[in-house]
């Protein structure tokens, strides 16, 4: 997985949990 990727996941990752 690139930077980008694991960035991406992340924000997806803290949205979900808002």
């Amino acid at each position: 997985m690139q930077l980008r990727d694991v960035l991406l996941v992340l924000s997806r990752l803290l949205d979900t949990s808002n």
